[in-house]
């Protein structure tokens, strides 16, 4: 059974989170709720959990100071996850480089914790080495997989081992586009190959390249290209 470990300054959050961490079948026994970051700290100490939740901004010791004095002390590195406000994120990002396993974005969905406590299987050598080129595997995957109709911001986070927040906003940063421009992009670069062989119906090029519905297939392709389908290749 894992020990558990939740640090913020709200009881509410506290509660909510333990609700949750009990409600999931992963043999979870949470063994101290901290309500400030020198709390957490000793209690860390004393009872040396297995995962903690953490909150970014904490009073006395923040998140993050917490986390950088943890590392210090712990003879293995605890398996951590941050609970972030979307203006903290550049807070979130410093905790990754202090070897947080995730992070998360209040306020707190059930599914979502679920998912980051499921990734937490995976071993922490390998997280670090995944997360290091994580862009550059995304526009990979990407590129292998946009005729794949499941393709998603949360399946691409899964297969690299990071949240979709993290996966979202590093992409943004690093490339200047959002994950659903660089599905689409790719989707309609492809399209507009198919179409221009003149072989395909614009509902066969629509299916092919990962659009359910052609009508929206149209819409899109109309709004990169400048012309609709049928303009463009002359499909029919």
């Amino acid at each position: 059974m894992k020990k558990v470990l939740i640090a913020d300054d709200e009881p509410m959050i506290r509660e909510g989170l333990a609700e949750m961490l009990m409600s999931f079948d992963f043999g979870l026994n949470i063994v101290g709720k901290a309500k400030n970051g020198v709390e957490a700290l000793s209690m860390a100490e004393t009872m040396v959990p297995d995962i903690i939740l953490a909150d970014i901004c904490m009073p006395r010791l923040s998140g993050l100071d917490f986390i950088s004095k943890l590392r210090e002390a712990e003879q293995t590195k605890t398996d951590i996850i941050i609970i972030s406000g979307f203006h903290e994120f550049e807070y979130a990002r410093q905790a990754i480089s202090l070897g947080v396993r995730e992070y998360i974005l209040k306020p707190v969905k059930e599914e979502e914790l679920k998912s980051v406590l499921e990734r937490l299987q995976v071993p922490f050598k390998e997280i670090k080495k995944q997360k290091k080129g994580f862009v550059a595997d995304c526009l990979e995957l990407l590129k292998e997989q946009y005729t794949n109709r499941d393709m998603d911001l949360k399946y691409v986070a899964e297969k690299l081992f990071v949240s979709p927040d993290y996966l979202s906003h590093k992409l943004k940063e690093e490339t200047g586009l959002p994950f659903t421009q660089w599905l689409v992009k790719l989707r309609i670069q492809r399209a507009a190959e198919l179409l221009e062989t003149g072989e395909y119906s614009v509902n066969a090029v629509a299916d092919m390249v990962g659009f359910a519905n052609q009508h929206y297939f149209s819409t899109v392709f109309k709004q990169y290209m400048g012309k609709s389908p049928k303009q463009y290749g002359g499909g029919v």
